[in-house]
């Protein structure tokens, strides 16, 4: 689909759709009852949407064009949580992160959820959620095995991910919500709000950090 964005040949959109077809019957199987549900919901709309409409053919040509980008982007973080969870180096950035003191590791993974999902963007929670889901698993349950301090752990890493990545909504003018309101208003310039929101920003990193520091670990029984 990129190539034809690119070169406009229409041979490469057929490919795409084919693509596309063979995706949905190869990975049937699969799919859980509710997504069998949403597709078969979908698929009686295009039937309804195929009477109804005057051009049914371009319409559901931008549809579909519309839907292998998505499938595109969602196979993209497929690969990138495969290379984090199968990475050797990855694994030991993990590790690394991982074995910080309370405090530097929340700043570590906030800091890193925020830098590489202004790269990655969603494909950051694949990427770093896999590897100190990996990394915090392997070191508290080789070291006490206490599944209640692992899961403890664990949610406090992702939740420092999660709020990284969540912050640069705030200022980003590669995210979605900034760019809606960037053209709901027309007469406002990213140059002048910018650094608002970079402090918003900050802010949200500052309280999340805040809010992690109240969490107390859980005490042995007895």
């Amino acid at each position: 689909m990129l190539g034809h964005a690119a070169t406009g040949w229409a041979p490469l959109e057929a490919v795409a759709w084919t693509g596309l077809g063979v995706y949905l019957a190869g990975t049937w199987r699969g799919i859980p009852g509710r997504g069998r549900l949403y597709l078969a919901v979908a698929l009686s709309l295009a039937a309804v949407a195929l009477v109804l409409l005057a051009d049914p053919g371009t319409t559901f040509a931008t549809a579909l064009r519309r839907s292998v980008f998505v499938i595109t982007l969602f196979t993209a973080l497929g690969f990138l949580r495969e290379a984090a969870e199968t990475s050797g180096m990855v694994r030991r950035c993990g590790l690394f992160l991982a074995g910080q003191p309370p405090g530097r590791r929340y700043l570590a993974l906030t800091t890193g959820g925020h830098l590489f999902g202004l790269i990655l963007n969603f494909g950051v929670i694949s990427l770093l959620g896999a590897m100190v889901v990996s990394a915090s698993g392997g070191k508290d349950e080789g070291k006490n095995g206490d599944p209640a301090r692992t899961a403890l752990r664990r949610r406090r890493m992702l939740t420092a991910v999660l709020r990284g990545f969540a912050s640069i909504l705030a200022w980003s003018p590669l995210t979605v919500s900034l760019a809606v309101i960037m053209t709901a208003l027309p007469d406002t310039e990213w140059t002048t709000v910018g650094p608002w929101c970079l402090g918003t920003a900050i802010m949200l990193l500052a309280l999340g950090w805040v809010m992690d520091r109240r969490v107390r670990p859980l005490r042995p029984p007895g």
